[in-house]
Formats: structure tokens, C-alpha cells, sequence
């Protein structure tokens, strides 16, 4: 399709008028179809990247609204928790006052410590996973819509200049021959047309990007969704064995 000046108009010399403009008008016809099918495309990978980024923020807010539950489902446990230890302990302190019993408090304390120590280890490196994912996320974000904003820009500085060459070819219309009007007809109709496949071009590669990053949205969305299903199974599992002894905790939640 792309071709010198010379040869085209060599090209177009050969041809005859009629059969030139019905072949110019279906190359044009056929290119602007492409062009619209391109930009339907484009629109489609835009709506679903927004229907992604709700459902992102949805689950978002879903974990969040489960992390809070669960720490105050946490605190309450911990409450009732340490009331049976101290029940226990100090049942133990009265019915046998022995030193084997008593190192096995210690350890029984140690234990319950460490277990505590490694609980909290867990939560904080989630949280450390999840603000990097954040930010991961973020950057992203950021150079998708710098992309584009500098593609924005180069098409209005391609119309800038297509709407400055017709200017000048409309002011000095009325002055050159009729050879030469046809001559500057047929290489405005080839700078459209290389335009269309410019634009064509730029279209594939911006589908191509936001293609990218639907898959990356997709792949830490069924992430996110993964981990909301291990914590909510997880709270479930511990509610079921906390009833006979949380008759409490089992009402709030």
C-alpha cells in the first residue's frame, strides 16, 4: 500500500478515470470500515477494563469489610481466651501447687506467646504483600494514562496539521491550473490515506496495551478473589469449633 510519489502517480497515469475512482473510493470505503471496527474493539477493551475495576474495588471493599470483622471477632475471642486461662490457672494454682504443674503453665504461656508472635508475623506480611500490590497497581495505572495522554496529543498535532494544509490548499485554489488541482487532489487523497493507516496502526497498538493490562487486572482480581475465600473459610472453620465454649462470640457474628 505504501508507495513514492512518483510511482503513484505513474500508478495512477495507467489507470482509467473511472475504473481510478471506483478503486480509490472502495480502497477509502474499505480503510474507514477498518478504521471503525478498530475503534469498536478499542471501545470494548475500555469497558471492560472499567467493569474489572469495579469489580476490583468491590472486592476491595469486601475483604476490607471482612478484615474488620474478623478483628473484632479476634478481640472478642482473645477476651474470652484469656478469661478461661486465667479460670484455668488459677484452678490449677488452688487444687496442686507442684512444681511439674507449674512448669507446665510456663510452657503452656510460652507456647500461646509464640503461637501469638507468629499470628501477628502472618498478618504483617500480608498487609506488606497487599500495599506493594497496591502500588504495583498504581504505577500502572499512572503509565497507562500517560500513554495515553501522549497518544491524545499526537492525533491533535495530526489534525493541527491536516487543517493548516487545507487552508493552504483552499487559498490558493482559485490560481493554479486545472492539471495541478487534480495533481494536488490526488496527494491529498494519498496523505488521507496513509493517515487512515496510521491511525489503523496506532489503534492496534493501543488495543494491544489495553489488552495488557485486562489481563493483568484479571489476574490480581481472581488473586484477590482467591484470598477473600481462604479468610472467609477460615473464620467460618474457627466459629464452627469456638461454639461450645463462645456462646457469645457465636451470637455477634
Amino acid at each position: 500500500m505504501e508507495m513514492s510519489s512518483e510511482n503513484h502517480n505513474t500508478y495512477l497515469e495507467t489507470k482509467s478515470p473511472k475504473k481510478e475512482k471506483v478503486q480509490r473510493g472502495k480502497r477509502m470505503w474499505e480503510s474507514r470500515s477498518k478504521t471503525k471496527d478498530l475503534e469498536k474493539k478499542l471501545k470494548d477493551v475500555e469497558n471492560r477494563i472499567k467493569h474489572l475495576q469495579f469489580e476490583q474495588d468491590k472486592c476491595f471493599k469486601s475483604s476490607k469489610f471482612m478484615e474488620k470483622k474478623t478483628n473484632e471477632i479476634k478481640e472478642i475471642r482473645e477476651k474470652h481466651e484469656k478469661f478461661q486461662q486465667e479460670k484455668v490457672e488459677w484452678k490449677l494454682a488452688v487444687d496442686q501447687e507442684t512444681d511439674h504443674k507449674r512448669h507446665s503453665l510456663k510452657q503452656y504461656r510460652k507456647q500461646q506467646q509464640e503461637n501469638i508472635q507468629e499470628a501477628r508475623k502472618r498478618i504483617e506480611s500480608k498487609n506488606r504483600i497487599n500495599s506493594l500490590c497496591l502500588k504495583a497497581q498504581r504505577r500502572a495505572n499512572d503509565a497507562f494514562l500517560r500513554k495515553i495522554k501522549e497518544s491524545q496529543e499526537r492525533t491533535l498535532r495530526l489534525q493541527a496539521c491536516s487543517v493548516m494544509k487545507m487552508e493552504k490548499s483552499s487559498k490558493h485554489k482559485r490560481s493554479i491550473s486545472s492539471q495541478q488541482f487534480l495533481t494536488e487532489k490526488e496527494s491529498q487523497y494519498s496523505e488521507k490515506y496513509l493517515k487512515e493507516l496510521e491511525k489503523q496502526d496506532f489503534l492496534k497498538r493501543k488495543i494491544e496495551v489495553l489488552s495488557k493490562v485486562e489481563e493483568d487486572i484479571s489476574q490480581k482480581l481472581t488473586a484477590q478473589d482467591q484470598k477473600r475465600c481462604q479468610s472467609t473459610c477460615l473464620l467460618f472453620s474457627e466459629k464452627s469449633c469456638s461454639q461450645d465454649k463462645e456462646p457469645n462470640i457465636t451470637s455477634i457474628v
